[in-house]
């Protein structure tokens, strides 16, 4: 189910997010054991091209002071939230840093 006023969902779309954030993950870690698909590819460039909203694809970063520069490419698509005070970059969310 989606929410009251969120646009439909293309079939997929989750599964793809998952594979091309699955893809990024194995690009910042160095590892180019994972080829994309052709699906793959044309979604990464929409993402790199700003051609891709957040209604459409979000990735969420928990931050406190991790350098985070490998996600500027992903930005228009990026929400960072930062427990780290003064070391959050700006336009982050920042929240308060308390115990559990």
């Amino acid at each position: 189910s989606r929410a009251a006023g969120a646009p439909p969902r293309r079939p997929g779309g989750m599964a793809l997010a998952l594979a091309l954030l699955a893809a990024m993950a194995t690009s910042v870690a160095g590892s180019s054991e994972r080829v994309l698909s052709e699906l793959e590819v044309k979604q990464l460039n929409r993402i790199l091209q700003g051609e891709v909203s957040k209604n459409e694809l979000e990735i969420v970063l928990a931050q406190y002071d991790e350098d985070l520069s490998w996600s500027r490419p992903y930005e228009k698509v990026t929400t960072v939230y930062c427990k780290g005070g003064e070391r959050c970059s700006e336009g982050t969310e920042r929240l308060p840093n308390v115990g559990r």
